[in-house]
């Protein structure tokens, strides 16, 4: 099966946990939902400025990360391509972007080119920024 749909290179692929949906990142500056069964995409997800580097599901599956060169993560409704939420902060590119699994209070985390870590506690809306350096890095 090839998913068609992106004008840019695809640069991650994310499968939600129960496996019946795909999400993809793209130069394009934009995450596109598919149906992984069908190949049928089901959402184009517009916000971002720059490239998308990075993109997971939620662990229920109701929300969709997305890191960006535009120096911003952004929270999506899963379901039916909402914004929710714009994470700033970062001087450079966020490469990664993850949801804490298995826990009563998701939070998402990101990390850019800069060596900053940014969470959110998305039940009490807390942020919290961490300086991480990796010597030889």
């Amino acid at each position: 099966m090839s998913l068609e749909g992106h004008t840019g290179w695809v640069t991650c692929v994310a499968f939600s946990q129960d496996g019946k949906r795909l999400a993809s990142a793209s130069f394009d500056h934009t995450v596109k939902v598919w149906d992984a069964a069908s190949g049928q995409e089901s959402l184009t997800l517009k916000g971002h400025s720059d490239a998308v580097m990075s993109v997971a599901f939620s662990a229920d599956g109701k929300r969709l990360a997305s890191a960006s060169g535009d120096q911003t993560v952004k929270v999506w409704d899963a379901t039916n391509g909402q914004e929710t939420l714009t994470l700033k902060g970062h001087t450079h590119n966020v490469t990664s972007v993850a949801f804490s699994p298995g826990r009563e209070t998701a939070g998402v985390g990101k990390l850019g080119s800069d060596g900053e870590g940014v969470g959110r506690n998305e039940r009490s809306g807390d942020t919290h920024v961490e300086r991480a350096h990796w010597p030889g890095h």
